[in-house]
Formats: structure tokens, sequence, C-alpha cells
């Protein structure tokens, strides 16, 4: 629970600095419910390899990634936030995989597919 709390205490920090303008609104629209803490306090302590993203904010950047998604894909977390998860995809991505999460993320639904993404060796 303190290595998640740690952990969330930088993402702000990465917030603030870089959209400064928007980081006390950003903050104030992301408060937690306690069952969001939990859910996300078993995915980490069970190593799982995770990123969160927020569509609310301008193209659906990524606001946390787990420790283990970094170890499997060989991007430091400064690489990862902030960033849409479009650059993990590449020439072989089903664009039929990204066409239904990207319709599941309008309509604001659940969907699940396999989708191939790349690491940073490519």
């Amino acid at each position: 629970a303190e290595e998640l709390r740690q952990e969330n205490e930088r993402l702000k920090q990465i917030v603030r600095q870089k959209i400064p303008e928007r980081a006390q609104s950003i903050f104030k629209e992301c408060n937690l419910h306690q069952s969001d803490f939990q859910l996300l306090e078993n995915l980490t302590a069970n190593k799982q390899s995770f990123v969160l993203t927020d569509p609310r904010l301008p193209d659906n950047p990524i606001v946390y990634a787990s420790e283990r998604f970094c170890e499997l894909t060989q991007y430091e977390r400064d690489q990862v936030v902030g960033r849409n998860c479009r650059f993990l995809q590449g020439p072989d991505t089903s664009h039929k995989a990204v066409e239904l999460v990207r319709n599941a993320i309008r309509k604001g639904v659940d969907a699940t597919t396999v989708m191939l993404n790349y690491k940073a060796d490519g």
C-alpha cells in the first residue's frame, strides 16, 4: 500500500511538471474511490503487467504503468506516462483489435481482445 501511495505522489509530480496549468483540475477529477485503490493495490501486489489510461484527458494518455509492464516492455515509466497506447503498436498489430478497443472507449463499454504490442527494442 505504501509503495502505491508513493507512486501516486510521483505521478502527481509528473502531471505538475508536464501540464501545470491543468494539474489542479485533473487532481480534483481523479479522486480514487476505495474500491479503485484496492484494485490497483491487488494488481500491483500480484506483479501484473498493465497500464491505466484516462479517456477524459486529451488523447487518452497513460496515467500509470505497472513495474511489471516496464520490465516486460523495456520502457521506463517516464517514457510511457503521458502518451497514448498507440506508440506500442507496430506493423503486425491488428487494426481490427485496435478498432474494437477504440469503439469501446468511445462508447464507454467493456471490450476484450488480444492485441500485439511492441517492446522498446521492437
